[in-house]
């Protein structure tokens, strides 16, 4: 039996999250990358949770990636 690899949880703060469309973007930029487990976005909250492996993937990657889609980020607290 393997064990289940380690995640973390990233909770970022969006700016310019204006739609379905617009957090659609951000989930499809975040999905399939490797070490990303799950992605939930909500454009009425301005969030973006983001489940991942920490010894695969960083904030910092995560942090870059959401950038690359032209909205502005900022790290919460969890």
């Amino acid at each position: 039996m393997s064990a289940k690899p380690v995640t973390e949880r990233l909770k970022l703060r969006m700016v310019g999250l204006d739609c379905v469309t617009c957090s659609r973007v951000i989930q499809r930029a975040l999905q399939d990358t490797k070490g990303v487990r799950k992605v939930g976005v909500s454009y009425l909250l301005d969030l973006v949770l983001v489940d991942y492996e920490p010894s695969v993937l960083t904030k910092e990657e995560i942090m870059n990636m959401v950038k690359k889609t032209s909205y502005d980020i900022m790290p919460v607290a969890t």
